[in-house]
């Protein structure tokens, strides 16, 4: 059986980069074959099982041990096989930067070996917490302190994370956005684009797209495509189908079929600020 636990961030600080960690482990021989959709959010990976194959476009890839996913436009296919046990930092849009120090445009829709950036940082966290002598909690209190020693949180200013952050909840669109918060459309783009690595109007797609396919898959009980593109504030069910279509490579109609299917397609659940 293939379990997933999330984890509270622990050190105050931090709690304004990660979302929340999250281990996935399975004591049984299993095969995952998923859909991954386009989410706003960046994970580093640490594997302790077989490799995990990313495939796109015909493309695969197959990277080390610790990595990251940069935010992706875009669906991929993520596999692996055998006993599973995989432990994952969930990062908020711009929380990653501080800790790469690395402007997030050179990562977008990539898989990107942590040990290529970060040294020996990514096999000292992967050793902690392959550690089974201490609880997941414990291990997760010394890895913060890690990361604390390794990140510069200091270069996100105050007044920059306000933004993100005001932004995430924000129903405005872009201009108003900006008219409001007395800031110009060029610097947040260039915010943007230095800490998540996509521009505010990609960043809004992905997640007005995250929270329509999450409403789907988690609860949500739709009965035609004008609903849902209603709900999904889209300009018209035209406009819905070819966003749709772009980001997960199939229509909401083939969608809605797979998940009645039971067709594997992964999504987090959208928790901005929790």
């Amino acid at each position: 059986m293939s379990l997933i636990r999330k984890y509270s961030v622990k050190n105050s600080i931090l709690k304004h980069f990660i979302k929340f960690y999250w281990l996935m482990e399975s004591d049984l021989e299993i095969n995952i074959d998923n859909k991954l959709l386009p989410v706003n959010n960046t994970d580093i990976i640490i594997n302790y099982s077989k490799p995990v194959i990313y495939e796109k476009d015909g493309k695969i890839t197959v990277p080390h041990r610790v990595h990251f996913n940069g935010i992706r436009s875009r669906a991929e296919t993520v596999k692996q096989k055998g006993r599973i046990k995989v432990f994952g930092i969930s990062f908020y849009p711009h929380g990653i930067y501080p800790l790469l120090k690395v402007p997030l445009r050179e990562f977008t829709g990539k898989i990107s070996d942590l040990g290529d950036i970060l040294g020996d940082f990514s096999r000292l966290i992967a050793d902690i917490m392959a550690d089974s002598n201490f609880t997941v909690e414990e291990r997760i209190r010394v890895m913060e302190e890690i990361i604390l020693e390794e990140m510069d949180y200091e270069c996100l200013s105050d007044v920059e994370r306000k933004i993100f952050e005001t932004f995430y909840i924000s129903t405005e669109n872009i201009k108003d956005f900006c008219e409001k918060s007395g800031i110009n459309i060029k610097y947040l783009e260039r915010l943007f684009s230095r800490y998540t690595g996509v521009t505010p109007k990609i960043f809004s797609r992905i997640t007005r797209f995250q929270r329509v396919s999450g409403a789907i898959l988690y609860g949500g009980n739709y009965n035609n495509l004008t609903e849902l593109a209603y709900d999904g504030e889209y300009y018209d069910q035209t406009h819905f189908i070819k966003e749709f279509r772009e980001f997960s490579g199939v229509t909401p109609g083939e969608f809605l079929a797979d998940k009645k299917s039971n067709f594997k397609i992964n999504i987090p659940k959208i928790n901005y600020l929790d």
